[in-house]
C-alpha cells in the first residue's frame, strides 16, 4: 500500500483540475475568445513589446500568442497543475524565448536571503514591458479583497510601460459564479469606477467591446516610464 502511494506522487498530471481545461470547456464562446485573440495579437504587434508578462496564465494560451511577438515571455500562475501544463508544451513545442513563474498575486513572494539578495521578490523576476491581465480583475476584486485602486498599484507594479487588461462586468456568468457563495458588495464594481482607479497610474489608449459578449479590454500606457 505504501509503495503504490509513494509511486502515485511520482506520477504528473495525475490530477484533474477546473483550470487545466478552462479554455476547451469552460470560455464563453469562439467568437469572443476570436476577438480577443486578435484584438490582442493587434496590439502586441503595434507595441513590439521587448517583454512580456501573462498574470494568472493559466494554461498558457495568450503567453504562447505573445511568444510570436516578444523574445522574452513570462507566465505567471499560481495552480501547480497549469503551471506543469505549460512547462509541457513548452518543451512539445521546444520554445526558448517562454518562461514559468509560480506565485501569488495576493500574497507576493519577497526578496530573500543576505542582503535580500538571494533571490528576487515576484515584482523584480516578472517585471516586463507589458503586462497581460486577462479574466483577472475580478478574481483579484471578490476572491483576493483587493480594491480598483491595488489592482492599479500591482499592475503599474509589474509593467514597465504598457497594461493590456480585461474588465468583465458584475452580469457575466464567470463574476455570478465567483460571487455565488460570498457577501460582497457590487455598487461600487463597475467599468467607471475601475477606469477611474486605472487613470491615477496609467493612460487608456484603446477600448474595445469583445464580441459576443460585454467583456471589454483595455490597452493602458504608464503615465510615467520607469
Amino acid at each position: 500500500m505504501i509503495l503504490k502511494q509513494i509511486i502515485k506522487w511520482e506520477t504528473a498530471y495525475q490530477y484533474n483540475n477546473h483550470w487545466e481545461n478552462y479554455y476547451e470547456q469552460n470560455i464563453e464562446s469562439a467568437t469572443y475568445l476570436a476577438h480577443k485573440e486578435n484584438t490582442i495579437k493587434e496590439w502586441l504587434e503595434k507595441t513590439k513589446p521587448k517583454s512580456v508578462l501573462d498574470l494568472g496564465a493559466n494554461t498558457g494560451k495568450f503567453s504562447f500568442i505573445a511568444a510570436n511577438y516578444s523574445p522574452v515571455v513570462i507566465a505567471l500562475e499560481d495552480d501547480d497543475n497549469c503551471v506543469d501544463a505549460i512547462e509541457k508544451e513548452i518543451q512539445k513545442k521546444k520554445l526558448q524565448n517562454v518562461y514559468t513563474l509560480t506565485g501569488n498575486l495576493a500574497k507576493p513572494s519577497p526578496c530573500l536571503g543576505l542582503l535580500n539578495s538571494a533571490t528576487e521578490s515576484i515584482y523584480k523576476r516578472g517585471y516586463s514591458e507589458i503586462v497581460l491581465a486577462l479574466a483577472l480583475t475580478h478574481h483579484l476584486h471578490f476572491t483576493n479583497k483587493l480594491s480598483f485602486d491595488l489592482i492599479g498599484e500591482l499592475l503599474n507594479k509589474f509593467s514597465s510601460k504598457y497594461v493590456i487588461v480585461e474588465f468583465i462586468e458584475k452580469e457575466d456568468s464567470k463574476v455570478q459564479f465567483i460571487i455565488n457563495d460570498k457577501t460582497v458588495e457590487l455598487e461600487n464594481y463597475t467599468l467607471e469606477n475601475f477606469k477611474n482607479s486605472m487613470y491615477k497610474l496609467f493612460k487608456i489608449n484603446n477600448e474595445v467591446i469583445l464580441d459576443d459578449s460585454k467583456r471589454i479590454l483595455l490597452l493602458l500606457e504608464k503615465s510615467l516610464y520607469d
